[in-house]
């Protein structure tokens, strides 16, 4: 689910809560969707900078919807597998 915040014409904010993760540092998918959605009502120009809890996005609306904003690691982890379970 994202929140959305209309700041101005060249700026908003979405915050987004994902069941059983909770809320999320980031989600570039609903950030596309909520400027998309925006950019159809009028609200934003072309170009908006969509400011999530990780950082800041620019999406740009067309007749496509382009993404650009820095990727970061936040994650590092390793499970093991039991060598005898059947699949």
């Amino acid at each position: 689910m994202n929140f959305v915040q209309v700041i101005d014409r060249d700026n908003c904010r979405v915050v987004t809560w994902e069941r059983g993760s909770g809320l999320t540092l980031a989600c570039g998918t609903g950030s596309c969707a909520a400027a998309a959605l925006l950019h159809k009502k009028g609200l934003v120009n072309d170009t908006v900078t969509v400011h999530i809890p990780g950082g800041v996005l620019t999406i740009e609306l067309g007749d496509t919807v382009i993404m650009t904003g820095p990727a970061v690691w936040v994650f590092d982890g390793s499970t093991e597998a039991d060598k005898e379970e059947k699949r």
